[in-house]
């Protein structure tokens, strides 16, 4: 920073994908395993080609470059469903990943982001011990199949209480 002046935190964000689990070269071997299984053909370029596309944009690449057959939407769905079995078996933790987590746990509120699928996060929440409850935004309330993934429902941030999160 360019200013020394202390920044008073309130929260820590810890983004999920390079930062806590080691995950593009596990993305890597189930995408060509998958291309290797259903069919298709692995290029040389593939793995740099598919760095940092969406979900979308990687099963569209798998289908119309790499030959895999079928519907990307159903191409998506095996290889995340193959990473969830993974990360399920051997969770590729960064060093230091779990120290930093709760060394800084005990000081501010912590938050994940990542930008992998939903069934991905969820796996790797589950082996950290961690539950998600869903607060819906009253105006723009997601999926009642969004919902049902929430291990609880409050309707305002308000309802969030010690009661609710120790039935978990």
């Amino acid at each position: 920073m360019a200013d020394d002046a202390p920044v008073d935190l309130a929260a820590v964000v810890f983004d999920l994908d390079g930062v806590l689990i080691d995950s593009e070269q596990v993305w890597d071997a189930v995408r060509r395993e998958v291309v290797a299984d259903l069919g298709g053909r692995w290029t040389g370029e593939a793995t740099t080609a598919m760095q940092g596309m969406s979900t979308p944009e990687w099963s569209r690449y798998l289908v119309h470059q790499l030959g895999v057959p079928g519907q990307p939407a159903d191409v998506a769905t095996e290889v995340i469903r193959r990473m969830a079995d993974r990360y399920r078996a051997d969770l590729p933790l960064l060093p230091g990943a779990v120290d930093a987590v709760r060394a800084v746990s005990e000081r501010w509120p912590l938050g994940v982001a990542s930008s992998s699928p939903p069934d991905v996060i969820r796996t790797v929440l589950a082996a950290a011990g961690m539950a998600v409850v869903a607060v819906p935004n009253p105006h723009y309330p997601p999926p009642e199949d969004a919902l049902r993934l929430a291990a609880a429902v409050a309707p305002t941030v308000a309802e969030v209480t010690p009661e609710l999160l120790a039935s978990l």
